[in-house]
């Protein structure tokens, strides 16, 4: 069996995985769509934000696309090729997590989780967090669990 194979077969083996991954389908079946924003450091790269105008060291991969194309102000760049991808730029720690969900109501929810300096950018914590933040004070999720 190919490593390919191996890992569509393997179940989820860290348990918050799960109960993210389980939190986004018990939205999308009662109708909440999800929008999912990661952002992480990256190293040896600073723009300016289209939407502040200010320094910016912190993108998604989106964003990155964009630098790549010239639509986002490079400030610094140390390495940037047009080649370049962006799993070579990006920071194992820190980053954040931005979610916003909306209903079929168009009710929306906006949350937001910031990982620390220190700590490992682990796309299902911000998830899972994330959507918690949004979703504080609602009844939203019960029936999900005890679990959230």
């Amino acid at each position: 069996m190919s490593l390919v194979e191996e890992r569509k077969t393997r179940r989820n083996p860290h348990p918050l995985r799960a109960v993210a991954k389980g939190v986004q389908e018990y939205l999308n079946s009662r109708g909440i769509t999800l929008d999912i924003t990661h952002g992480r450091p990256v190293g040896g790269l600073v723009v300016i934000d289209p939407d502040t105008g200010e320094e910016d060291s912190v993108l998604s991969r989106k964003e990155f696309t964009k630098v790549l194309k010239h639509e986002i102000d490079i400030i610094y760049s140390e390495g940037l090729t047009e080649d370049s991808c962006y799993g070579e730029f990006v920071l194992a720690h820190a980053g954040f997590t931005r979610v916003v969900l909306t209903t079929a109501t168009g009710d929306t929810y906006k949350g937001k989780y910031n990982f620390g300096k220190n700590e490992n950018f682990f796309k299902s914590r911000g998830i899972y967090f994330a959507i918690k933040a949004a979703l504080d004070g609602t009844c939203i999720l019960e029936g999900f669990g005890s679990s959230v």
